[in-house]
């Protein structure tokens, strides 16, 4: 055990001015380039709900606020209370615990302050060697080429404990959550191991099944430790949980990957991620450690962060507004959420051009026709036609264009299957245009158009391309494209049925286009004229033809 110096200062006198956040933090003012002896608050007004910088990142929750970080500001660390004060921090960088209100300003020469944002008690200086990498309550993390080390107050004193049981190799911290750290090591991080912060010790090491890809999403607190394993032989990953009272790991259903994960003592939180097709976020999923029921808060989570008490602090957006949202468990042991810091409100998503044509003609194999929107947000949108006589539907697929129509389809008239085309005729078609960050609902257009197709021979299902028909023995008539029998590529045959009762004939013939003639047992002739996707009622040709072995198609002798 090594010590370190520790030294205590005062806060000096606060410089009160009011921060106009709207969007974006301001800069701050020039005085506080100055160097300061510790610290130079700047309190705004509190509020009910304080602004919050739409390019904002939380860093760490505690009991009465949080730590976060505007981008772009000078001052770009910041400290906001749940009562709506927001204090500017000074300096280059600042860490804070999750958990508790402890923030660290990093002087960058191994120097740390602490200061305690819940109070007013003096903050307290260390100097310790090794780089800060996360902070519990008040002991700082630190790493070296000797580990890790858990650098705390005993007294006047500093203590410097080293982390023993890790796994060899290179390593990095995982998260650091009051009573707990989980630690990635090896080179892959595919070996994770959570550490038990009282004895400074190991807990229980799990490997990874894909060591490429190693472990994904931690989380770690006394009792329990979580991660995400991909891997393809199962068809994707799952998270796991292990119960370090009972020593058994258990995979949760139902519960997906996220880019967030946290614990506290009751709760298992997710959120994050990408979903959907096109999604950019899930909700909240929060999931009882003690008997495994799950609910769903929020829209949208972007980010992640265990607070103190059992609450989770969550940037994220609900009913489009965009902002630092605080989950805590009443009374009646449900999670809820409410809106401790705002970004603003979402503007709704709105269509702001439609191009569909209501006539659409294929006359030639390279013809193609091109349906077009544009949003005032961005969108994964799905176009779905439906062909009216038959109900088959076709899902087209779309680009994304700049410049606008932002959001084109293009429709060349192949249809759904590998070698076959689509019908002529009328189409129903509906377009539902879903926000890619899934907060609110989707855009949702319909409406009617028609194609036409030049007559093709021997097409009997009118969609452009020359048929093959084919009996089957129960008697159904189907219509199969040459094209698609002749594609050695298509592994899926989708002929269009013609009609049934064909077996009452004995011989049958295609004389002219879309015509049709068969003759039954007793030498009657007749004709079937196709329409669409179909064949029209028969009609009588004549009798006496049961003297001739073999009709074949020939010309048009009568000039129908």
């Amino acid at each position: 055990m090594s010590s370190a110096r520790i030294r205590r200062s005062r806060l000096p006198a606060a410089v009160a001015v009011a921060l106009a956040v709207t969007g974006t933090l301001l800069a701050a003012p020039a005085a506080l380039a100055a160097p300061a002896a510790t610290v130079t608050g700047l309190r705004a007004a509190a509020q009910e709900v304080a602004p919050f910088p739409k390019d904002g990142t939380v860093l760490s929750a505690g009991a009465t606020g949080f730590l976060a970080k505007a981008g772009t500001s000078l001052a770009p660390y910041f400290w906001t209370s749940y009562d709506g004060t927001v204090t500017a921090l000074p300096g280059a960088r600042h860490l804070g615990a999750d958990g508790s209100d402890t923030v660290v300003q990093d002087s960058g020469d191994g120097t740390y302050t602490l200061r305690d944002m819940g109070s007013d008690a003096a903050p307290v200086v260390i100097t310790t060697p090794g780089r800060l990498v996360g902070v519990v309550g008040t002991t700082l993390v630190t790493q070296d080429a000797q580990g890790f080390h858990l650098v705390s107050r005993d007294g006047d004193r500093v203590e410097r404990r080293t982390v023993t049981g890790l796994p060899g190799g290179e390593a990095r911290l995982g998260s650091a959550v009051p009573g707990a750290l989980t630690v990635l090591t090896d080179g892959g991080a595919d070996r994770l191991s959570l550490v038990d912060t009282t004895t400074a010790s190991v807990v229980t090491t799990v490997t990874a099944r894909n060591s490429v890809l190693g472990f994904e999403n931690v989380a770690g607190s006394p009792t329990h430790l979580t991660w995400y394993d991909y891997t393809p032989a199962d068809d994707g990953g799952s998270f796991h949980l292990y119960d370090r009272a009972t020593g058994r790991t258990q995979v949760l259903d139902h519960v997906g990957g996220g880019q967030s994960v946290a614990l506290s003592a009751d709760w298992l939180a997710v959120g994050g991620g990408g979903g959907r097709l096109g999604q950019v976020g899930w909700p909240l999923l929060l999931r009882s450690l003690a008997d495994g029921r799950e609910k769903e808060i929020l829209d949208r989570v972007d980010s992640l962060r265990l607070g103190a008490d059992g609450a989770f602090l969550v940037q994220g957006v609900d009913a489009r507004e965009k902002g630092v949202y605080r989950i805590t468990v009443g009374a009646d042991g449900e999670p809820a959420a409410r809106l401790v810091a705002s970004s603003g409100r979402l503007p709704d998503l709105t269509m702001t051009l439609e191009d569909v044509p209501k006539v659409v003609d294929f006359d030639d194999e390279d013809a193609r026709v091109y349906l077009s929107w544009d949003f005032n947000l961005s969108v994964a949108p799905k176009l779905t036609l439906t062909h009216t006589a038959t109900g088959r539907q076709r899902t087209l697929s779309y680009g994304v264009h700049s410049p606008g129509p932002r959001y084109r389809f293009v429709w060349n008239g192949d249809g759904p299957f590998t070698g076959t085309g689509d019908y002529s005729g009328e189409y129903t078609w509906k377009m539902t245009a879903t926000e890619t960050s899934d907060v609110g609902p989707s855009v949702e257009r319909t409406g009617t158009l028609t194609l036409n197709r030049p007559a093709t021979p021997r097409d009997f299902d009118a969609n452009g391309f020359p048929d093959v028909l084919a009996r089957d023995a129960s008697g159904g008539l189907s219509a199969y494209e040459a094209k698609q029998l002749g594609d050695r590529y298509a592994d899926t045959l989708s002929p269009t049925p013609l009609g049934t009762g064909w077996n009452t004939y004995t011989l049958t013939a295609s004389p002219s286009d879309r015509t049709l003639v068969g003759r039954d047992r007793d030498g009657v002739l007749w004709q079937h004229r196709s329409e669409g996707q179909k064949l029209l009622p028969r009609t009588k040709v004549g009798g006496g033809w049961q003297i001739y072995n073999k009709i074949v198609g020939g010309s048009d002798l009568n000039g129908d």
